[in-house]
């Protein structure tokens, strides 16, 4: 959660790099699935963070705030990263159930403001 706040709280001056970062991170065939699973994690806290899925969610400000980074990661990684993911030697059934989940809770918040990436996803 501490990454994902420090990539919501800089995505003004950051956040295009920090989408190429974490695309390149999970992209590269040397990166083992646990590891490609735990730059996952850190994308979907990125996704719902401020969302009414949140304990402590309060108002819609935050969230709309946070649609520009939303949109950047959609565009940028999410497709291209579950694709790594799924096509990458020693990925468990357990790892694509718990993507299948995230994929279902963007989906459940609109995540990024359309189904276009989402339907991309699965």
């Amino acid at each position: 959660q501490t990454l994902s706040k420090y990539m919501a709280f800089n995505r003004k001056k950051h956040g295009a790099t920090l989408c190429e970062a974490l695309s390149n991170a999970i992209r590269t065939k040397a990166t083992t699935p646990g590891r490609k699973m735990l730059y996952l994690n850190v994308m979907h806290e990125v996704l719902i963070s401020e969302s009414p899925l949140q304990a402590g969610y309060q108002n819609d400000k935050k969230w709309d705030r946070l649609a520009d980074l939303r949109s950047q990661l959609g565009e940028t990684v999410v497709v291209d990263a579950i694709a790594s993911v799924r096509d990458c030697a020693g990925t468990s059934e357990a790892d694509l159930a718990k993507i299948r989940n995230w994929i279902e809770q963007w989906e459940e918040i609109e995540a990024f403001g359309g189904p276009t990436i989402v339907l991309g996803a699965r």
